[in-house]
């Protein structure tokens, strides 16, 4: 418990710094005016689009070796996002592997070799969804289009090649290790876990690409329809290229407690970039975290009380 004061107390520092620099640019009396204005209509269309995320999410879980119900994978990726979401310099991401242990049975080490192809995948999706956008409506970009899109091709490029060379990098990694060290207890057992990770052919890609695309699209969507809730007349291409920043900085082993702060900023340099006034995009960007924080919560508890329904399993 004690090396966990560190990392709560670093998140929670990098949290308080970033919202307060944040807060500088805008004014309380615009957030407050945000929130006031903000239409129930639009944060349940929002809460449905968030949690439909889900769904997707759930069946690549199933792709990556998790054999169980499509409830109880549902369960684990609510459960997981929300912890997730909690925990600071990306620390959450390592409870998948016990949440597939206890409740399914599979092996830590080839639950963790699904969660690093699932968020290389995210990577993919975004970068995408980005890409393409940004070709089909450069006029409502004010950013360097050339590097925007180098950068955004080139991180694509290397997802895709991590995709298709994780498991021989891995493979070649144990060999080295064996020529240093020799025969190895620890090293063997790597070996087993690789040979165990389900072999990931061409339609296994082709099926979790598409589900990784559906889900970042229900979180697109998600987006699209908060900002239409706090009154914001936007389009769906203006939302995907001034939210990427903001995602892209939530994923950075830098967030504080819940990624406040970090998805902030990101989220204000992306909206600025698509023309939105900066009081206005830090504003924007307070009322999406919180409320999607509170989904993500809420779904989690969901996820959690499945769960507890559910007999733990041994591997």
């Amino acid at each position: 418990m004690k090396r966990w004061v560190p990392r709560f107390a670093a998140g929670a520092a990098v949290s308080g710094l970033m919202l307060a620099a944040l807060l500088s640019l805008t004014d309380t009396k615009t957030v407050r005016e945000l929130f006031a204005r903000t239409h129930p209509l639009g944060l349940l269309s929002g809460f449905v689009l968030y949690a439909l995320a889900y769904v997707p999410r759930a069946l690549r879980l199933r792709l990556v070796g998790l054999r169980a119900p499509g409830r109880t994978l549902f369960h684990i990726a609510c459960l997981h996002a929300a912890i997730g979401k909690l925990l600071p310099m990306r620390a959450g991401d390592l409870s998948y592997p016990f949440l597939a242990r206890r409740f399914v049975g599979q092996g830590l080490g080839e639950a963790f070799i699904g969660l690093l192809y699932l968020r290389v995948l995210d990577i993919v999706g975004v970068a995408v969804l980005f890409s393409g956008t940004l070709l089909r409506s450069r006029t409502l970009y004010r950013g360097d289009m050339t590097w925007s899109l180098a950068g955004a091709l080139v991180l694509l490029s290397g997802s895709l090649c991590a995709l298709l060379w994780l498991l021989p990098l891995l493979r070649a990694a144990i060999r080295a290790g064996e020529r240093l060290f020799g025969p190895r207890a620890l090293l063997e057992r790597a070996r087993q876990i690789i040979s165990n990770f389900p072999k990931l052919g061409l339609r296994a890609h082709v099926a979790l690409g598409a589900l990784t695309l559906a889900a970042w699209l229900l979180v697109y969507g998600t987006f699209h329809a908060l900002l239409l809730a706090f009154g914001v007349a936007t389009t769906g291409a203006r939302t995907v290229l001034g939210a990427t920043a903001g995602i892209v900085a939530s994923v950075l082993p830098v967030q504080g407690l819940g990624s406040f702060g970090t998805l902030e900023a990101g989220w204000a340099a992306g909206m600025a970039l698509i023309g939105m006034d900066l009081p206005t995009a830090v504003a924007t960007g307070v009322g999406v975290q919180v409320f999607t924080f509170s989904y993500a919560m809420l779904l989690g508890t969901l996820g959690w009380l499945g769960l507890r329904t559910r007999p733990a399993r041994q591997p």
